[in-house]
């Protein structure tokens, strides 16, 4: 055997003894059992102690490029590394040892700096699952490597990224690719496992003040926040719902409210808003937020069990003692209202089915404060949005293009149904006639944008 052929297998050697020393520490530790993210980050990621755990790698040989260290202008600590290439065809790149992560799977978070010199043809950071021996797991179809195009950028830059393991991985490495004349210098990488809730939208919640009672508990919170069913009520206290949106704008708010019996027929009732003008209370609608049963998810940091997701527009509902109830409102702002801060509210009670019967839930008045920017959104929306909605019944097509319409969505990418069939000499047949037609319904709802489907 040849010393090149000695020292690759010494090298591997040394890989997978590390690899399994590691595995050894983290055995028997499993995700669900972290109160908080996990650091699993590659070793002397800051290359603090020179290129220790790192490699580089030179697809086309020793004079494609290099790969050093720079003790001048680094990111954090006192140097960095430096990704140097020399003409538009090699490849350079520089990879950690593999790392090894809990059994079960895993969502990674992979941070670092970096910034370019010169005009590299391709930056890329790869983060790609591992096998036992230290390879990649196979086939990348089921196995996905996770790949970060990288802009280049004089000054420091801070980067992420996500990737979720599957089971089967028991290590991953990082790659840092370089293609082309220039240098990329990285430096602070670091990685973390994340749980379910640790990247998710942070709560904003608060209670109503006057609203939020013994009987029942009563908080608003953000649009972009799910609200499951064991959520708690949050600490913090608000007069008021507080809302600003200009002239045509819809503009959302969740109120949340938890029982402590059961209460039948509950509803919702809009107050009128008072301010430099009257703004009637039909420019306010509501929903109430239902909950699908998950029991498997395929998303980073999903989460199994009950989940909201349908809005239901129905006027009233029964409601179960103990249960979070989120209600989705939403105010749209009228084009020629007069900018300005108005005040109104929406009302919730119950409705008795027997005349003489107390109601089952006490009436809750809850305050809102709207301010009008002293501008309109243009008709048609500036930017270009497109929703894809795969599997939807015929019947609930029209209100879901409706909506979009209303919410400044350009369009989606289904129009309709474009049959294909292969004739018996072989040539392929395109029948358009249906698609036209609907089409021409598409259009008449003031969409515009839509994906033109495969044959």
């Amino acid at each position: 055997m040849s010393d090149h052929g000695r020292r690759a297998t010494l090298r591997v050697a040394w890989r997978r003894c590390l690899l399994c020393c590691v595995l050894a520490l983290l055995a028997g530790h499993s995700p669900s059992a972290t109160s908080g993210p996990l650091p699993l980050s590659p070793p002397n990621g800051g290359f603090e102690d020179g290129l220790r755990a790192w490699r580089p790698d030179r697809v086309e040989g020793v004079s494609a490029g290099d790969v050093t260290l720079v003790a001048a202008g680094a990111a954090e600590g006192k140097q960095c590394v430096c990704l140097t290439g020399t003409t538009a065809r090699p490849l350079i790149g520089l990879t950690s040892d593999p790392v090894a992560v809990p059994r079960g799977g895993a969502y990674l978070r992979l941070r670092f700096r970096y910034r370019t010199l010169g005009e590299p043809d391709e930056l890329v950071v790869r983060l790609r699952p591992l096998d036992e021996k230290g390879q990649g797991l196979t086939p990348p179809a089921n196995y996905r490597y996770v790949y970060l195009p990288l802009l280049p950028s004089a000054a420091w830059q801070e980067a992420s990224l996500g990737c979720l393991l599957a089971p089967e991985a028991v290590a991953y490495d990082v790659g840092f690719w370089l293609r082309g004349e220039g240098a990329l210098l990285v430096d602070a990488v670091t990685v973390q496992t994340l749980g379910v809730g640790d990247g998710g939208v942070p709560a904003r919640g608060a209670r109503i003040q006057g609203a939020h009672q013994d009987a029942v508990q009563v908080w608003c919170e953000s649009p972009l926040k799910r609200v499951y069913r064991d959520t708690p009520a949050p600490a913090a206290e608000v007069a008021a719902i507080e809302l600003a949106a200009a002239r045509g704008e819809c503009e959302p708010v969740q109120v949340v409210i938890v029982p402590r019996a059961d209460a039948a027929r509950v509803r919702v009732r809009w107050q009128d808003f008072l301010g430099p003008s009257v703004l009637p209370r039909e420019i306010g609608r509501s929903a109430w937020v239902d909950y699908l049963e998950v029991t498997r998810t395929q998303a980073p940091l999903g989460r199994t069990g009950w989940v909201p997701d349908v809005l239901d527009p129905e006027d009233t509902r029964d409601l179960k003692g103990g249960q979070v109830q989120p209600i989705w409102l939403t105010l749209k702002v009228p084009r020629n209202a007069r900018p300005g801060l108005y005040q109104g509210a929406v009302q919730i009670e119950s409705r008795p089915r027997d005349h003489w019967a107390p109601p089952s839930l006490p009436t809750l008045r809850i305050p809102i404060r709207l301010r009008v920017r002293d501008f309109a959104l243009p008709e048609e929306p500036t930017l270009t949005t497109l929703v894809g909605i795969d599997q939807c019944p015929p019947q609930g097509r029209e209100p879901l293009r409706r909506n979009l319409r209303q919410h400044r969505v350009s369009g989606e990418s289904f129009v309709g149904p474009l049959p294909v069939r292969i004739a018996a000499d072989g040539t392929v047949q395109v029948e358009f006639a249906a698609f036209d037609t609907a089409a021409a319904d598409y259009f008449r709802t003031g969409l515009r944008l839509f994906a033109i489907p495969g044959v």
